[in-house]
């Protein structure tokens, strides 16, 4: 099983099983508005940390966020 940060930059555990989630396609929109929001604040947010190990946090916080945006990608 893969290994990573349950929390950004704390201590590594074992990943859980996948969720499976059913949306509709307004609750599908909703989220990938939500998410597409977060990732640019994320990407302003990386820019303007001086602190190194909060910054890699917030890179692997980006890119477990765009994973699950590229999940939902339109069909």
């Amino acid at each position: 099983m893969m290994e990573r940060a349950p929390r950004w930059g704390g201590p590594v555990a074992e990943e859980m099983d996948p969720m499976e989630l059913t949306l509709t396609d307004t609750e599908a929109t909703e989220l990938r508005d939500l998410l597409d929001g977060s990732l640019g604040d994320l990407s302003s947010e990386i820019a303007d940390t001086d602190n190194p190990s909060y910054r890699l946090g917030l890179k692997e916080r980006r890119e477990v966020l765009r994973g699950v945006r590229d999940r939902l990608a339109t069909p």
